[in-house]
């Protein structure tokens, strides 16, 4: 199909009105098989708690990045406010408030492995590029500063 796209672009007109067309087609057939794979869904495990397996596994190989609600959805090929709801509904919190706490059991896990590693360097490992709004984040969930942290969980 893209072939055929490459193909027309000599014929301006015709070029324009039939690249839309196969472009429109492309795009179908791109999005065609994200529903499909609905069906073969275990008959015990519901679309919501799927959307919400979904979410965590992208959370698992993204925390390190910048994490957006609107790119998680975007992935599953549904809304970010339907997403949101749905994650609400099954887990009982907002999925920001799980990506949260899911970086700072991260960060965590490293304070407590190399007690000489850079605060800046754990929160940038995590998925906060900014140390002073990591440290914040950190202090609001677990009640200290990642460097009392550190101090309070020397073995």
């Amino acid at each position: 199909m893209v072939t055929k796209i490459y193909q027309l672009k000599d014929q301006e007109v015709i070029y324009s009105l039939k690249s839309k067309g196969l472009l429109y087609l492309l795009l179908d057939a791109m999005t065609e098989g994200r529903h499909e794979k609905y069906k073969y869904l275990p008959k015990d495990i519901s679309h919501k708690e799927h959307y919400v397996e979904m979410a965590i596994d992208y959370i698992r190989r993204n925390y390190t990045m910048a994490c957006k609600v609107e790119d998680m959805a975007r992935s599953m090929g549904i809304e970010r406010s339907h997403l949101s709801r749905v994650f609400r509904d099954v887990i009982g919190i907002s999925l920001q408030d799980y990506l949260i706490r899911f970086r700072i059991e991260k960060a965590k896990a490293l304070l407590r492995t190399r007690k000489k590693i850079a605060i800046k360097a754990v929160g940038y490992s995590v998925g906060y590029y900014d140390a002073f709004y990591f440290s914040k984040i950190f202090k609001k969930v677990v009640g200290c500063t990642p460097s009392e942290y550190i101090n309070n969980n020397i073995t």
